[in-house]
């Protein structure tokens, strides 16, 4: 679990929230950036895939908080320009936490708040 919350905090959310901020609210478009955020959000989706391939949760086969650290950026992957239609694993690991009642209860909370847009 600690290894996924590392991976979240040093990979998974700064290389989807840098994709999101340079493809979608720079003052001016930064080809260079979007490249090498973009691709690095790509390839840290790559390595969940890889991960999931293994495993029901992202830290083996119990709901964790990794998982819920993971789903965030992954509930919003549109603003980093990831679509998971090539990731099967993520997308069946998404689904089954999608699925769950509280984070159902999270998810129009948060909507609420900050529509996706």
């Amino acid at each position: 679990m600690f290894e996924q919350l590392f991976f979240h905090a040093s990979g998974l959310s700064p290389a989807y929230g840098n994709s999101g901020f340079f493809q979608k609210l720079a003052a001016q478009p930064q080809p260079l950036a979007i490249e090498r955020f973009h691709g690095e959000a790509q390839r840290v989706t790559g390595i969940l895939e890889r991960q999931l391939t293994h495993s029901a949760y992202v830290a083996g086969s119990e709901y964790t908080i990794a998982d819920m650290a993971h789903f965030g950026w992954l509930w919003r992957s549109a603003f980093a320009g990831i679509d998971l239609a090539d990731t099967p694993h993520v997308q069946r690991w998404y689904a089954a936490l999608a699925a769950r009642p509280a984070v159902q209860s999270a998810m129009a909370k948060i909507e609420a708040l900050v529509p996706v847009g």
